[in-house]
Order: C-alpha cells, then sequence, then structure tokens
C-alpha cells in the first residue's frame, strides 16, 4: 500500500516540478510555496523522508526568492529542484523493484530510537546552524567513552524554528530541560548520562520523557581524553581506503560529510575568498590551505554568513600569528572532490576550545524567552 501511494505522490510531484522548470523564477508565486508544502507533507505522511527533505529545502529556497532574501541562492534552487524531480521520478521506475533495501535507501529512514540506560560522554565538538526561514540551533558532538559506544561520536541536535536572525550560541546558555545546568556546563567534563533516547543508525542521542533522562556532571574540569579520538587520525592509505567504501549519488548533495578526521601538528599557510561565480548568487566561501604531518591537500571551507563569522575569525587570527594547532578535530567533508574539513574543535596541550563558539550577550536569554515562551 505505501508504494502505491509513494507511486501516486511521486508522479504529481514529478510534473509540477517540470512545471516549475518550464516556467522559471520570474513566475514564482505564494501559490507555488503553497503547493510545494503540500506535496512535502504528503511525502511526509507516506514515509518517503528523503524526498521530503529535499522539498523542504526547495520549499525554503522558494520562500527566500519570493522576499528578495540576500540568503537566496540560484545553484542551490536548481539543485534542489533537480534532486526533487530525479527522486519523484525514480519510484515511477522501482514501483516493481524486488530490491527491497535499495527501496528503502531511496525513501529514506527517519531516526529510529531506543533506549540506553548509562553512557559517559565527553563533549567533544560544536557545530552552528543556521538556515533561514527554517531552524538555527547547535549540533553537539560527544565522545562516548564506555559501553558498546565507546569510540563512537554521538550527536545531540539542538534546534528551534527560525524567527529572524538568532545567534545560535544562546541555545547553550538555556537550562537542559529537567536537569538544572545549562548546555555550557557540559563544557570541560565528563559526565554520565542515564536513560537517553539514541538511534544508533543515525548516531543520534535525546532527553527521554518517560522514563526520564538524567546527567550527573563530575565536580572538576579534566584534561581532555585525546587518545579517544586516535582512530580518526588517517595517514595517505587508511584516508584512502575510508574514502574508496564512500558512496555517492546522484541524490546526494555536492558537499557531503562522510567521517571525522583528527589533523595533528597543523600550521593554516594561506587563505583565499571564492568569489561569486559567473551568473550564480552564492556567498563568497573563504578557502583556509592546511599544512599537516600527514602531508595528503586538506582545507577549511565556509561560507560566508553570520554564524561563520566568529569562526572565521579565529582561523584568520591562527593564520596571520603562524600560529600551530595541535590537534583540530572535525568533520570530513568531500564537496566536488576536493577534501575539507569543518572545524568543531581544537584541542592543545589537552585542553578544549570549541572554536566556532562566540561570547553570547546578556540579554540574549530574555529575548528567548518573549520569543519561545510555552
Amino acid at each position: 500500500m505505501q508504494k502505491v501511494q509513494i507511486n501516486k505522490i511521486s508522479e504529481e510531484i514529478e510534473k509540477y516540478i517540470e512545471l516549475l522548470a518550464y516556467n522559471g523564477l520570474n513566475l514564482i508565486s505564494k501559490e507555488n510555496v503553497r503547493q510545494i508544502e503540500f506535496f512535502l507533507q504528503n511525502a511526509s505522511q507516506v514515509e518517503a523522508y528523503r524526498l521530503a527533505t529535499s522539498l523542504r529545502y526547495l520549499n525554503v529556497e522558494l520562500e527566500r526568492f519570493l522576499q528578495q532574501s540576500t540568503a537566496f541562492n540560484t545553484e542551490r534552487y536548481i539543485f534542489f529542484l533537480c534532486n526533487c524531480w530525479l527522486l519523484s521520478r525514480s519510484f515511477k521506475f522501482l514501483k516493481d523493484t524486488k530490491d527491497e533495501a535499495f527501496y528503502h535507501k531511496l525513501i529514506g529512514q527517519a531516526p529510529q530510537f531506543q533506549l540506553i540506560e548509562d553512557l559517559k560522554l565527553r563533549l567533544g565538538g560544536i557545530e552552528k546552524i543556521f538556515l533561514e526561514g527554517a531552524i538555527f540551533g547547535v549540533i553537539l558532538y560527544f565522545i562516548s567513552l564506555m559501553g558498546k559506544t565507546k569510540g563512537k561520536i554521538l550527536k545531540w541536535n539542538i534546534f528551534q524554528p527560525s524567527k529572524g536572525i538568532i545567534n545560535p550560541d544562546v541555545l547553550l546558555t538555556l537550562e537542559i530541560p529537567q536537569q538544572g545546568i545549562s548546555f555550557k556546563d557540559l563544557f570541560d567534563k565528563t559526565f554520565n548520562a542515564f536513560k537517553l533516547s539514541y538511534s544508533e543508525k543515525d548516531e543520534l542521542i535525546a532527553l527521554n520523557e518517560e522514563p526520564k533522562s538524567k546527567i550527573v556532571l563530575q565536580e572538576k574540569k579534566d584534561y581532555f581524553p585525546l587518545k579517544t579520538l586516535e582512530r580518526y587520525d588517517y595517514d595517505v592509505k587508511g584516508l584512502y581506503s575510508k574514502i574508496s567504501t564512500f558512496e555517492y549519488t546522484p541524490f546526494d548533495l555536492p558537499t557531503s560529510a562522510f567521517d571525522y578526521i583528527l589533523v595533528k601538528n597543523l600550521e593554516i599557510v594561506d587563505s583565499e575568498v571564492e568569489g561569486e561565480k559567473e551568473n550564480i548568487k552564492s556567498s563568497p566561501v573563504y578557502i583556509f590551505k592546511l599544512n599537516h604531518k600527514r602531508g595528503y591537500p586538506l582545507y577549511i571551507r565556509l561560507q560566508d554568513k553570520h554564524v561563520n563569522q566568529g569562526l572565521i575569525e579565529k582561523l584568520m587570527n591562527y593564520k596571520n600569528n603562524r600560529k600551530i594547532i595541535e590537534n583540530l578535530f572535525g568533520r570530513l567533508v568531500l564537496e566536488r572532490g576536493q577534501l575539507s574539513i569543518f572545524p568543531l574543535c581544537v584541542i592543545n596541550e589537552n585542553i578544549e576550545e570549541f572554536i566556532s563558539v562566540s561570547e553570547v550577550q546578556k540579554d540574549y536569554r530574555e529575548i528567548m524567552k518573549t520569543l519561545y515562551k510555552k
């Protein structure tokens, strides 16, 4: 039954996407946005999560265009337009498939959570997120220090609906529900977490309502457990082996994060700004060239947007002062065939610094209370 519903909805989406492409941006209206929202809801209801995600991003770009937002990106709009068309069209050819594994990979899957009784964790990285018109927030990356998850990186997503331009850093100052501590209290300390929700496939953790989760901090700060990240210190052979197993499809984003990486004793030796491409409206990109002991080419690529400004400034400071970074931990990213690292944490002398985090103004807490009253 699900396949029949998906096939019917995907045929309607395919035709509508073709109409959007034929009419062009000059004829885009609020009615188009409402129709994409309708398709998004339908795709979610039949659990075609991958298609629903692409429709959501397409919807965001259409909203940006109508609002004449500087965040609108023609290249990104074209990508998600094509992505929605490819996904919706693919179901037509898979309606009689017996390859269930491939079919479910095509439709995607929401995270499946289970209860995990006891975790010992240490914060290993922070990434700030801001999608104008949709969400903002932070992703916390924790290193698991015991049990069956030992050595894994577990993510905790803290997102809020976007209401204007809000600094994601403010979420770190808020209290973790029913814990009596803020997210910032998790910095520099190992802690135990009991009865969390855990998705093994997605390596996600979240608070659990029933039974209620509990977080117990160590009383004192301690040194960062750097040895737990040694598995991500790749030499050329190990990195090539990791890349060769990475599966890339036409449905994936041009920029794909597929692992984590620890880079030792590196120096930022150069930087440049990649400007707007001809006939394509896009945000400038800061590119930092890294020199490190492993030798393979590696870069840091960051879009010039407000959520990245603090991180860009700190990296510029490292470059201008010729500072050696003892350890840089981040997400390993493949962007159009080029390797880069998205920084999550700098560890010098076994002390971590979350370089994406900026200082939060005191009045932000009151702003958050006003915006997100329950």
